[in-house]
């Protein structure tokens, strides 16, 4: 569940790349950048509580 921000930014990274013309110009990087950098947020916040949680449990 946690990753599929991650997959869905991937997907249209990967899409935006081999269909450039699909895309709408800057309004698609924004869009794709904006949803790449809050999937490594998203990433770098489950990690932090993951390692909180094996911490709480020793």
């Amino acid at each position: 569940m946690k990753y599929i921000l991650f997959f869905l930014g991937m997907g249209l990274f990967i899409f935006n790349k081999f269909f450039p013309e699909l895309r709408e110009g800057i309004l698609g990087d924004f869009l794709i950048t904006a949803i790449m950098v809050f999937a490594i947020i998203n990433l770098m916040i489950q990690r932090k509580k993951s390692k909180k949680d094996i911490d709480n449990e020793e």
